[in-house]
């Protein structure tokens, strides 16, 4: 006690890697979302797709997939984050409406001691989308088209992340009890049943008009 006041509550520091939020610059337009959970998303998902161009991702029988001639560096887009979050806002644990015009991975994350904001949910999303190629038997194949008995399967989700002609992406999270709904969305829509992944080649052999390369990516100016 100090001059009357009581002065034995002290305010807690949360952790810098605790915290849900940051600032909010790239969508502005878009309450409750931050950079933080933006950059992770689009990061991890262009890390991803830069293996694969390479030539570096294994499958479930330590075969290596080939390179990737056509493999587009992802953009961020503000109005996919928008449905995506708003779909993640239902908690719904299910795939939304705009499924059928998107491609879209959801995931349901259990808040741990390591995984305690939409950041570090968001992270755990990403790989387990990508991880599907490395522990799933029905698989893709050496030539890279995705056939019928692919659609449903957990593969899918790898295939959504690693569809060559796929130029951007928008993520939304919330936690849902004790569960984090992680949604991220895609366009132009991929995972179409009798078309490949990408063109099998060196990186870059087969960028889009328009785009230019930056190993082993082709970008959209």
């Amino acid at each position: 006690m100090r001059d009357g006041r009581d002065v034995s509550v002290r305010r807690v520091c949360v952790p810098w890697s605790r915290r849900d939020s940051g600032v909010n610059q790239i969508c502005p337009g878009n309450a409750n979302m931050n950079d933080r959970i933006r950059e992770k998303a689009l990061m991890m998902h262009n890390y991803r797709r830069s293996l694969l161009a390479n030539g570096q991702v294994a499958k479930n029988n330590g075969n290596y997939l080939p390179a990737g001639a056509n493999m587009i560096q992802l953009k961020y887009d503000c109005n996919l984050e928008k449905t995506a979050k708003a779909h993640a806002d239902t908690c719904s644990f299910g795939y939304s409406s705009a499924a059928s015009t998107v491609s879209e991975n959801i995931a349901r994350i259990p808040k741990t001691a390591t995984v305690v904001n939409r950041i570090n949910a968001t992270s755990e999303a990403v790989k387990s989308w990508w991880k599907n190629v490395r522990t799933q038997s029905v698989n893709i194949g050496m030539q890279v088209t995705f056939k019928q008995k692919h659609v449903g399967q957990p593969i899918e989700a790898f295939i959504k992340m690693a569809w060559a002609n796929t130029r951007n992406i928008g993520c939304g999270g919330k936690l849902c009890g004790n569960d984090f709904f992680i949604v991220c969305q895609y366009t132009p829509k991929g995972a179409i049943a009798g078309q490949v992944v990408y063109q099998k080649g060196n990186p870059c052999s087969a960028c889009p008009a328009a785009t230019y390369c930056s190993s082993p990516l082709c970008v959209v100016p």
